[in-house]
């Protein structure tokens, strides 16, 4: 096995357990060469930097074909030692540090001075990285050292927050209690509407008058009277229409 480190860039958009499964893959039958479609379970992205970092970690060649070391990784009691050796080759300054109390920053800048092109999020992902191969490795590490959090997605919780509160969403759907309308043509709008209405007139539902009111404005029905001051009862049946209060 080839450990003489050149140009080492540590993985980072990978996971170690998607590197680790992979690896397990490989050694308990060997392809004639490690490509993107013995790889096709994998996004192009995770492809390219699986490819690349069973490269620079020597378990595969320049033309992909695996190493020895693939084979000796088929034995499961030299695999520990085997991915501690790596780790000592490729992160000379980093492992050591994790045999002294050093903490959380000390690690990042350790990172950063031993691999001064990752920064940001990258750097937060190759830690992550090394972290579960050195907990896999069993190698010694601070206990004052813990995987930095997975950065966040794009989603706004504020948004779906208004949505599912029956506001108007990006699509022109309207969501009133739960139920989403989405009409094709104003004549399948009225039908929703109606629907809508018979639908919870068994159910002793009150839906907001001001939602109704605004459907009613875009499916083209006539906006009900207003009821004198004081009565907020809204008596709509399933023609959208307004109906006498019940006598009492």
């Amino acid at each position: 096995m080839d450990t003489e480190p050149r140009a080492f860039m540590p993985p980072y958009n990978i996971s170690w357990a998607t590197f680790l499964s992979t690896l397990e893959r490989m050694a308990a039958d060997p392809p004639n060469r490690v490509d993107r479609s013995y790889l096709d379970s994998q996004s192009g992205t995770v492809q390219t930097y699986l490819i690349a970092a069973y490269k620079t970690f020597g378990l595969i060649n320049d033309e992909a074909r695996p190493t020895e070391a693939v084979n000796m990784f088929a034995e499961a009691d030299v695999r520990t030692k085997m991915i501690a050796d790596l780790l000592r080759t490729y992160y000379p300054t980093i492992v050591p540090l994790g045999e002294t109390n050093s903490t959380q920053g000390e690690l990042s800048e350790a990172f950063a001075v031993a691999f001064p092109s990752l920064t940001g999020q990258s750097r937060v992902k190759a830690i992550r990285f090394f972290l579960g191969a050195a907990a896999y490795a069993d190698l010694k590490m601070s206990t004052l050292w813990k995987a930095p959090k997975a950065p966040r997605g794009n989603s706004s919780p504020r948004r779906a927050s208004r949505n599912a509160k029956g506001s108007q969403t990006g699509t022109g759907s309207v969501n009133t209690g739960g139920i989403k309308l989405k009409p094709q043509s104003m004549e399948e709008a009225k039908l929703a509407y109606f629907e809508l209405l018979i639908s919870n007139a068994g159910k002793d539902t009150k839906l907001d008058p001001e939602v109704l009111n605004r459907i009613e404005r875009l499916v083209g029905i006539p906006a009900a009277p207003e009821k004198p001051a004081g009565d907020e009862i809204d008596d709509r049946n399933a023609d959208g229409l307004t109906t006498p209060a019940d006598p009492q």
